[in-house]
């Protein structure tokens, strides 16, 4: 049997993996998982010594394997936009081939997962996705995910797929609000895109919520978003307002239709009415800039 308290999170240093890492940063049975700067696999707990594995799939199917975990985190993802485009190889092996291969692993170890993905699975056009509408994306970065996604349902059938658009601080990784937020404390005039419409979560209702809906018997699909629809330009504008500094800091922009930009979706928004029913947000998009910003001036997120 899977030990009721054991939980593994591959892709612990990353900007979300972190978070969830600190929310369970109390259990001795949490393991993270993620590479080192020499490119191995390192994974280690509260009460753990660290281990080191060769980086592969082979080694990730056997870490699940080896700590027979209850549930499984999957945060690893390659989400660089024109990274994804330029190297496409490397997308469909992180956002396509890693799940797969934690599907199958905690498949054969009884494990449930939890798997990340993003609105980009959907085409250009539209708005407020549902769980029930057809994905038809255009980009490398949105056909690598939602393969990730179709991996993930058809070799776990315990594995709950998290649709998300989310926001926060990480001390090391670039994230929306660190783009405003170190720009404005430099005093740099940037622009945010008027014409890019979203619903982000602050990622600790992200963490919460999935925590919460890992103990249910919860599976397939689900789209957990925020509430209220911005644009990214209006975003910068509220961290503006409680840094107290002026809006001519921020200009209004557009997206463009180059190579890379008109692969890009306008409007980001996803729906889902069953999340509503079941999870209540503790932070609207006012709270959790403020939270950012304490987290932010603290320091306490990334190595």
């Amino acid at each position: 049997m899977n030990p009721p308290e054991s939980v593994i999170i591959f892709g612990s240093k990353g900007f979300l993996g972190s978070y969830i890492s600190d929310a369970y940063d109390l259990n001795t049975q949490a393991y993270n998982c993620f590479r080192d700067t020499t490119g191995n696999l390192i994974v280690v707990g509260k009460d753990y010594k660290a281990k080191t594995y060769p980086y592969g799939l082979g080694s990730i199917r056997d870490i699940i394997l080896e700590f027979n975990p209850r549930i499984v985190f999957n945060t690893i993802a390659m989400i660089d936009f024109e990274f994804c485009e330029q190297n496409p190889k490397l997308a469909f092996h992180a956002n396509a081939d890693i799940p797969k291969t934690i599907a199958e692993a905690t498949a054969l170890a009884g494990s449930k997962m939890i798997q990340f993905s993003t609105d980009s699975v959907f085409e250009q056009t539209g708005k407020n996705f549902t769980e029930e509408d057809t994905p038809s994306p255009k980009s490398i970065y949105g056909i690598s995910k939602l393969m990730g996604e179709n991996n993930v349902r058809l070799h776990n059938l315990n594995s709950l797929i998290i649709r998300t658009n989310f926001v926060g601080f990480h001390k090391t990784k670039k994230t929306l609000f660190n783009y405003f937020y170190e720009n404005f404390m430099s005093m740099n005039i940037c622009k945010g895109y008027k014409n890019v419409k979203f619903n982000p979560l602050y990622i600790k209702d992200l963490v919460s919520g999935a925590k919460s809906m890992s103990e249910l018997e919860l599976r397939g699909i689900i789209h957990f978003c925020g509430t209220e629809t911005i644009s990214k330009y209006e975003y910068g504008i509220k961290i503006l307002e409680q840094l107290n500094l002026p809006k001519s800091m921020i200009l209004a922009g557009n997206i463009g239709t180059d190579k890379f930009e008109r692969l890009k979706k306008r409007d980001l928004t996803l729906k889902s009415t069953f999340r509503e029913n079941i999870y209540k947000s503790n932070y609207d998009i006012d709270l959790g800039i403020k939270d950012a910003l304490t987290i932010a001036e603290e320091g306490n997120y990334g190595i």
